[in-house]
């Protein structure tokens, strides 16, 4: 397990709020000296610090998630479509979850109930004909 926020603020003795602003890119803009911001920036560089998004996504309220469905990721235009969103998510700063329904409207139901508990922030169907109800709760 990496280094969290509160490791750094404890081994350099500044507070969690401050390593936080720092390394969020806020430093200058909270007045917080270039040296402490170096001092910061150096530690978290030296113990390959990796932002917790789980964390930030309870503080943001978004995952930077979006879900995408198709029915069949082997099909050679899902797998394309699937590349394409990869693609343009990623330029926005999201991920992609990918799920294959196996045309199963049932295991469709499923992904798509499991994908809103993880209260992704948006979800991309390429639906079976048997979705309609799921599709209705969502919209």
């Amino acid at each position: 397990m990496g280094k969290s926020l509160k490791d750094i603020a404890e081994a350099l003795n500044v507070s969690k709020t401050t390593v936080s602003w720092v390394l969020s890119g806020r430093g200058d803009e909270q007045k917080i000296s270039s040296a402490t911001q170096k001092k910061i920036i150096d530690y978290a560089k030296q113990v390959k610090y990796r932002p917790n998004y789980l964390a930030k996504s309870l503080s943001s309220g978004k995952t930077k998630t979006i879900g995408l469905v198709v029915p069949f990721i082997g099909d050679t235009f899902y797998a394309q479509v699937a590349m394409e969103v990869e693609l343009v998510a990623e330029q926005l700063g999201y991920t992609v979850t990918f799920c294959s329904s196996e045309s199963n409207p049932v295991r469709e139901n499923n992904i798509i109930q499991m994908l809103r508990s993880k209260n992704i922030d948006g979800l991309i169907i390429a639906p079976t004909n048997y979705a309609k109800g799921e599709l209705e709760n969502l919209i």
